[in-house]
C-alpha cells in the first residue's frame, strides 16, 4: 500500500493524518519533479520512472532527532525509503530551520516524508513526555520542601 500525500506544487504541503501536529506543523515541504529522461536524453518510454526532489524546512531543534547518533537514524530513513537526503549546513540555513533535500522516486520520497514526519511525532511525543514527568517532579520536590 502505498501512503498518498498531496501533489506538491511549490508549495507547502503536509501530510494530512499528521497536520494537526505541532512537530510537523514547523515543517514546511516543497516539491518539483525532475524528469531523469530529459536530464539523460533518455527515451520515456524505456524508463518509466522520473526522479522528484522534494525539500522540506525542519525546525533546527529537531534535527538531532532525525539525525541521530552518528547518523544512525538519517541512514536507516535513507535505507528504507531508497531516497537519497541530504541535510544543509547550519550556516547555511535561515530562521532557526534546517533544509532537507529529498530525492527520489515519488513512491520512494513519500516513504522518506512518511519516515521523517513519524519521527518528528516521536521526538516531539518525548519531549511532552519529559517536560510532564520534570513539572510532576518538581511539583514532588516542593511539596517534600514546603513538609519539612
Amino acid at each position: 500500500a502505498s501512503l498518498q500525500f498531496p501533489a506538491a506544487q511549490g508549495g507547502s504541503v503536509t501530510p494530512p493524518h499528521l497536520a494537526p501536529s505541532p512537530a510537523a506543523a514547523g515543517a514546511r515541504l516543497r516539491s518539483q519533479s525532475v524528469s531523469i529522461q530529459a536530464q539523460r536524453g533518455i527515451d520515456p518510454a524505456v524508463v518509466m520512472t522520473s526522479i522528484r526532489t522534494q525539500q522540506i524546512t525542519i525546525p533546527s531543534d529537531m534535527v538531532g532527532c532525525i539525525i541521530g547518533k552518528n547518523g544512525a537514524r538519517i541512514s536507516e530513513i535513507r535505507r528504507l525509503s531508497g531516497s537519497r537526503i541530504s541535510i544543509a549546513k547550519a550556516s547555511e540555513s535561515h530562521n532557526d530551520e534546517r533544509l532537507f533535500t529529498i530525492k527520489g522516486t515519488a513512491e520512494c520520497n513519500e516513504r522518506a516524508l512518511y519516515l521523517l514526519y513519524g519521527q518528528l511525532e516521536f521526538e516531539h511525543s518525548r519531549r511532552s513526555a519529559n517536560a510532564h514527568m520534570m513539572a510532576s517532579l518538581e511539583s514532588i520536590n516542593e511539596q517534600a520542601i514546603a513538609e519539612e
